[in-house]
């Protein structure tokens, strides 16, 4: 029986043992590697020649990230569109609505950053990073300036003691009088001044008040601070020939008693 003829006879002899032909069998097995080469050149991309313009690397790109999802280009500062594909398979949500905020943030207070944000292309976790540092590092300049506020009204009403409230009142008047803005008027109204400044508008009052202006402030003989509240203590008791030191004389009794109150002016500021 003869024997079969081989498909290579047919073949040129450079191609007879080409080595890409090596594990091909027979003229099926050919026809197979043709068809399998035919598909692979229909799935694949070719990659732009240097005088290609940009819609060229353009479609070239979107085809590319088509086929492989997971592609994330080069990133090119000058490419829109480039930079918006990179931001969002990076994280970005498709616009600033979707970025979530901390517990305690009003979203809507935070439109604008958020607009900004997505602009400049921050993901959905390093916005809330961000805003979570915000949110804290406001909370703690709040609460130390309330903290500061407090001390510094505590230690106000240790200045003035007992004269606290009538001081307060000097100051309110000063407001008034003066037509203060709105803004200083409801903060007085609300007891919102802080320490420094209830001083100076304090100060106002006392200045304005030795030109005659009146601020229509009552007179108290012991309501004053304890600073002073000492000084006249130590007036009336330096002067040994005064009444506070003379039984006999008719004012005697109101001077011990003024030096009583005096006292108790001067206690009121201690802690």
């Amino acid at each position: 029986m003869p024997d079969e003829p081989n498909w290579r006879d047919s073949l040129s002899d450079e191609l007879k043992d080409h080595k890409g032909l090596a594990d091909i069998k027979d003229v099926g097995g050919l026809a197979q590697s043709f068809l399998d080469a035919q598909s692979h050149i229909g799935n694949s991309i070719r990659i732009p020649g240097p005088e290609a313009g940009e819609d060229a690397w353009k479609a070239f790109h979107e085809k590319l990230t088509t086929k492989v999802p997971t592609l994330i280009p080069t990133p090119d500062p000058d490419n829109p569109d480039v930079m918006n594909t990179l931001f969002n398979k990076m994280g970005r949500p498709e616009d600033a609505t979707g970025y979530d905020h901390p517990e305690g943030v009003d979203a809507t207070k935070m439109a604008d950053f958020a607009a900004v944000a997505h602009e400049i292309g921050l993901t959905k976790s390093q916005y809330m990073s961000l805003a979570t540092g915000m949110h804290e590092f406001t909370v703690a300049q709040q609460e130390a300036a309330s903290q500061a506020f407090t001390d510094g009204i505590r230690a106000l009403k240790q200045e003035w003691g007992i004269v606290y409230e009538d001081n307060v009142q000097k100051v309110d008047a000063v407001l008034k009088g003066t037509e203060a803005p709105a803004q200083l008027m409801e903060l007085g109204a609300e007891g919102k001044l802080d320490a420094t400044t209830l001083k100076w508008l304090h100060n106002i009052g006392e200045q304005l008040g030795t030109e005659g202006i009146n601020f229509n402030k009552d007179e108290f003989t012991t309501r004053v601070t304890p600073a002073e509240a000492k000084a006249r203590v130590s007036e009336i008791m330096g002067d040994l020939k005064g009444p506070y030191w003379d039984a006999a004389h008719p004012q005697h009794k109101e001077y011990v008693q003024r030096v009583v109150d005096l006292n108790r002016a001067a206690a009121a500021g201690a802690v």
